[in-house]
């Protein structure tokens, strides 16, 4: 774009001329920036928003390993030992017992020897340790007392069990033991015309190592006592 320049002093025009821009020159680089400022002051905090949702709770971890025992504490104190107490009264001296079975007296003391008197010599199931009883052993299923197993002591022992049956016609001095040694049961029994009495209302032995005793009370009736079956 050309400029017309005009020079006028005191009213005359001394001087026209126009006169054409040139070409723009080339940018000067740009300077270096000037310092930063000062921060500004810090504005107001702003409102709290609301508490979002509780997410979900996660997966229990496995439980861990039960920890080593703890060694064992030590033994405490031992307490103190009570006061012995008094002394009880002494009981009143005991009788000699004297009883009797088919017609035999014994009569037992302490400290004495045991008197049989009234009736034959024979073996009584309740013998003293000191006097020695025959020991006989069934195998069998059945056994069927005799007058030969009068004062006997008899091993009865079948898994499958044992039948004992008291024969008619036994002396009146009967007696003898009776064991079961297996796991089999002995159950007792009278044969026909003998009559068997018991306290407890059974007439099995009550497990293996049980022990009974069959003696007679009159002709043809005998007692059952002992370890029996409830």
């Amino acid at each position: 774009m050309a400029n017309v320049e005009l020079t006028v002093i005191d009213g005359d025009v001394i001087e026209l001329g126009l006169s054409i821009p040139g070409v723009q020159g080339v940018q000067g680089p740009i300077g270096p920036s000037g310092a930063t400022g000062p921060t500004g002051l810090t504005g107001p905090q702003g409102v709290q928003g609301p508490q979002g949702p509780i997410g979900l709770q996660g997966i229990q971890g496995a439980i861990g390993p039960s920890g080593a025992t703890g060694p064992q504490g030590a033994q405490g104190i031992q307490g103190i030992q009570g006061i012995q107490g008094i002394q009880g009264l002494t009981g009143a001296s005991g009788t000699t017992p004297t009883f009797a079975i088919g017609g035999v007296e014994i009569t037992t003391a302490s400290g004495a020897a045991v008197t049989v008197s009234g009736g034959p010599d024979y073996d009584l199931y309740f013998a003293l340790p000191s006097q020695a009883l025959e020991l006989v052993s069934e195998s069998g299923t059945t056994r069927s007392l005799t007058e030969a197993d009068n004062g006997k002591i008899i091993k009865l022992g079948n898994v499958s069990g044992v039948t004992v049956t008291i024969a008619s016609g036994l002396p009146i001095d009967f007696s003898c033991s009776l064991v079961q040694t297996n796991s089999g049961n002995v159950t007792v029994t009278g044969a026909s015309g003998v009559q068997l009495f018991t306290s407890s209302n059974t007439f099995r032995l009550a497990k293996q190592y049980s022990v009974a005793a069959v003696f007679a009370i009159d002709n043809n009736q005998y007692i059952l006592t002992g370890d029996l079956a409830v």
